[in-house]
């Protein structure tokens, strides 16, 4: 569409500005410390995301596109479950998570750290990966003065509960002669990538942990695995989260789980295809009573809200666009204030609720975003099509619209 591309007042050669005011862009600097804190910018530098702004679909691509899902593909596909597995901790380990949890909130209590995102940042990682790494933990440092303000308590290296219901889990599924894949998301937090593989090779489980392949070798090192007799795959979500196809592992296993949830549907579909035969089964294995289960039952929240209200738009455009910091703020609320939320996942992929029901459940906060295009549409564009009439009558006098989230 190059006239209302040009109209809009981009040209052919303007990737950078197109993507700066539609797409996704991490900015980060370095800075000078002056008296414990920022003071002179010596670097800057620019990332692009993956990702695309709402905007896109009702400015360009709304009258031009067709959405369609695996669902509308194929009738044929075999089932999906998603399923939650709650675990207790042993009293060792639900007393020093207590602690360390009144700790967080004393220090968050403290109305100069209270809206310091990255010491919150820093404690949500470190309550997230206690449960499953109670020793070796560093010490939560001040990000403006490097003081230390508390350290997690040591735990012996034990087996735990956790560790247990995964070994189980995974010798009921070899038992059924089926292949696993396991994720865990802290790789740098954990020790999981060692100790669980050793729990394996000691019930005669063989696993193998994929670390330091680069991606367009990724395929083919599964493959060779699985040639090898493999039982389980032990990685990081976002190492498979796109382009391969995963179809010999028809169990999946979400040992840990990040904060990103563009990663978590990509990952949680690797075995989901349309050449696939075989039922598929997502565990979510955390403990309860932990930031594990709040941030497990905002992410199930937020995706059910997403899919209702979005129209079910590709994985590669909306749904790569959640909001982390936002989701980091969310959980630290909820333990700062006390709320527990209930983990809620349906079995069911193809759930569907209307607005309404989807806001009522689910509370909504809606975010108002002003689209000034649409006035300008008002005026130069007659006569219009049905979309958008439809877009003018729905955004009509304020010209705002909710976010579609």
């Amino acid at each position: 569409m190059p006239r209302l591309m040009k109209k809009e007042g981009f040209d052919f050669i303007d990737e950078s500005a197109f993507m700066r005011q539609f797409g996704v862009v991490k900015k980060t600097g370095k800075y000078t410390m002056q008296n414990g804190r920022r003071d002179t910018k010596i670097k800057s530098s620019e990332k692009r995301l993956p990702g695309v702004s709402p905007l896109v679909f009702t400015k360009f691509l709304l009258e031009n596109s067709v959405f369609l899902s695996l669902e509308d593909m194929s009738e044929g596909l075999p089932t999906y479950n998603e399923i939650s597995m709650p675990i207790l901790m042993d009293q060792e380990l639900q007393e020093a998570y207590s602690q360390l949890e009144q700790n967080f909130k004393n220090v968050m209590a403290n109305q100069r750290n209270n809206g310091n995102k990255n010491l919150m940042g820093s404690f949500l990682q470190t309550l997230s990966v206690y449960p499953d790494m109670p020793y070796g933990q560093p010490p939560i440092l001040d990000p403006d003065t490097n003081q230390s303000l508390l350290t997690p308590p040591e735990l012996s290296q034990t087996i735990r509960n956790k560790e247990l219901a995964l070994l189980n889990l995974v010798q009921q599924k070899k038992d059924a002669g089926e292949k696993v894949l396991v994720y865990y998301n802290w790789t740098n937090r954990t020790d999981i990538g060692k100790k669980i593989p050793k729990l394996f090779k000691e019930q005669g489980i063989k696993c193998a942990v994929l670390e330091k392949v680069v991606p367009e070798k990724r395929e083919e090192w599964i493959k060779k695995q699985v040639d090898k007799g493999i039982d389980v795959i032990i990685t990081n979500p976002k190492l498979v989260e796109t382009g391969l196809d995963l179809l010999d592992f028809t169990t999946i296993i979400f040992y840990q789980v990040g904060y990103n949830i563009f990663t978590l549907r990509q990952a949680s579909r690797r075995s989901w295809r349309l050449s696939q035969t075989k039922p598929i089964e997502v565990y979510f294995l955390y403990y309860e009573n932990t930031i594990q289960a709040q941030a497990l039952s905002l992410m199930a929240t937020k995706m059910q809200a997403a899919m209702a209200i979005e129209g079910k738009f590709s994985e590669e455009g909306l749904r790569a666009m959640s909001n982390n910091e936002d989701m980091l703020t969310q959980i630290a609320n909820s333990v700062v204030n006390g709320i527990k939320n209930n983990v809620n996942i349906n079995t069911s992929s193809k759930t569907q609720m209307n607005t309404v029901d989807v806001e009522k459940k689910y509370k909504i906060r809606k975010v108002r975003v002003d689209l000034p295009y649409l006035k300008r549409q008002r005026k130069q564009i007659a006569p219009f099509t049905p979309t958008q009439l439809f877009m003018l009558n729905t955004f009509s006098n304020t010209n705002k619209v909710a976010n579609l989230y």
